[in-house]
């Protein structure tokens, strides 16, 4: 939601006005996260070793020689997933906001590097 907030002089004090802008549009959804290179696009893929958000043009530009052209990616679909950790019981909780539901198992989506292809290895595995 864009909101357009207008400061009114009433005799000795401000009131400040919050409403919603008919006008205005959001430049991007809620969920949406910006490519850590460019800063500019909007990240559409994700390293499965690396665990950086990019946009298509700077992946391939990042990945393109050396070790990291042996990196992989999936689709990002921004960030649904939160980690909140639970000083009662010292453990990370994973909250997903689609479905407002918590776990206490770590989502693929958050992992990365080593422990994000321990998962995937596992998977693959389990498949064959």
């Amino acid at each position: 939601r864009v909101h357009q907030v207008d400061l009114i002089r009433d005799g000795s004090e401000d009131i400040e006005m919050d409403y919603d802008d008919p006008q205005a549009e959001p430049d991007r959804e809620e969920n949406d996260v910006n490519c850590i290179e460019c800063y500019d696009a909007e990240a559409t893929l994700i390293c499965e070793q690396c665990g950086d958000q990019l946009c298509q043009p700077c992946f391939d530009r990042l990945h393109s020689r050396g070790n990291r052209k042996l990196h992989t990616s999936s689709p990002y679909n921004g960030h649904i997933w939160e980690e909140f950790y639970d000083e009662a019981s010292g453990e990370s909780r994973y909250f997903n906001s689609e479905t407002r539901q918590f776990t206490v198992y770590c989502p693929v989506e958050l992992m990365f590097g080593p422990e994000r292809k321990e998962h995937l290895t596992r998977i693959a595995e389990r498949r064959q």
